[in-house]
């Protein structure tokens, strides 16, 4: 009996949690679409944008953290750099290196066997490899849902020299899911505006004929029921057009082409289908924007430094 109370009253309060929850998503739900129907449609869309977004960001912030703040030693005990724990047990594998066991559970050392060629620790960079980074967002400092961020966008970066785009952490920072939009959004006006001051020459080369003909075929077979009489009779006029110039004499669609009666389904998908690859076709003469951007700095090291400090 005392089970079954407990059990009752537990119920009970699911119950009335459930309905809570359902009651609070219901009064978001109507909040949302008060809201929308009081904005401009621009913003409104922008809205939309930002919540889908939003539900995507669990599954592209990385699922362990970026900095694992491994301490790496000399034979001697002097510290060369930072590395992660996957880093670490490398070394440990390849017997270049053993664990530090200092009374913690965590172990978070490790000490080499061999004398390292080149020491970072030794150089203007010694403060930054050797000191333990923290796993936030560098823009607001948030804990949580964090993404790699290149400071230098990848596709400059992997065109750069060797030396540019190997060993270069520093480049790569932590952001989270919010300020990684802001960040990229702001990274492409920056690339646009770098790419326009080339001759760029467009991906594609688009037939506006063919292309108008597609979108007019794609329109009828989509929203023929929903468009005006006269708009169809337009794009049934240049479909129509097109189809007489362009298919076969022995084409059976031809019939009946010549008069004014409604295009068939079949003749309008005939119509689709051809110029769905035609209408667009790759363009030889292309080159990638990031390809002329550095292609323009010559090879000249100042150029690509300042380039980089740039960004």
């Amino acid at each position: 009996i005392i089970g079954l109370c407990y059990s009752s009253r537990y119920n009970d309060i699911s119950n009335k949690r459930g309905k809570q929850a359902r009651r609070k998503s219901k009064k978001s739900k109507n909040s949302y679409r008060l809201q929308a129907q009081q904005l401009p449609s621009h913003l409104v869309r922008a809205m939309e944008k930002d919540r889908n977004r939003s539900k995507k960001y669990k599954d592209l912030a990385m699922k362990s953290p970026m900095y694992d703040n491994v301490r790496m030693y000399d034979a001697a005990g002097e510290l060369l750099c930072t590395i992660s724990k996957k880093k670490g047990q490398w070394y440990v594998n390849k017997g270049l290196a053993s664990w530090i066991d200092n009374g913690d559970d965590d172990v978070t050392s490790i000490r080499l066997h061999f004398e390292p060629k080149a020491r970072t620790s030794r150089t203007d960079n010694k403060e930054y490899v050797t000191t333990d980074k923290l796993n936030q967002c560098v823009v607001c400092g948030s804990e949580e849902l964090h993404i790699r961020h290149y400071v230098v966008p990848f596709v400059y970066r992997s065109l750069l020299p060797k030396e540019y785009k190997s060993h270069m952490s520093h480049d790569i920072v932590i952001v989270c899911a919010k300020c990684h939009v802001e960040c990229s959004r702001e990274t492409h006006l920056r690339m646009n505006e770098l790419e326009s001051r080339y001759a760029c020459q467009p991906q594609f080369l688009v037939d506006q004929r063919l292309l108008q003909v597609h979108k007019f075929a794609s329109a009828l077979l989509k929203w023929r029921k929903k468009l005006p009489l006269d708009r169809i009779a337009e794009y049934e006029d240049v479909i129509r057009r097109y189809l007489i110039e362009e298919i076969d004499e022995d084409d059976s669609l031809l019939t009946n082409l010549a008069s004014a009666g409604e295009l068939t389904s079949a003749q309008v998908q005939k119509a689709l289908e051809s110029t769905a690859e035609t209408h667009r076709v790759p363009n030889p003469k292309y080159v990638p924007g990031s390809e002329l951007v550095i292609n323009g700095l010559g090879g000249d090291e100042n150029k690509i430094a300042e380039f980089v400090r740039d960004w």
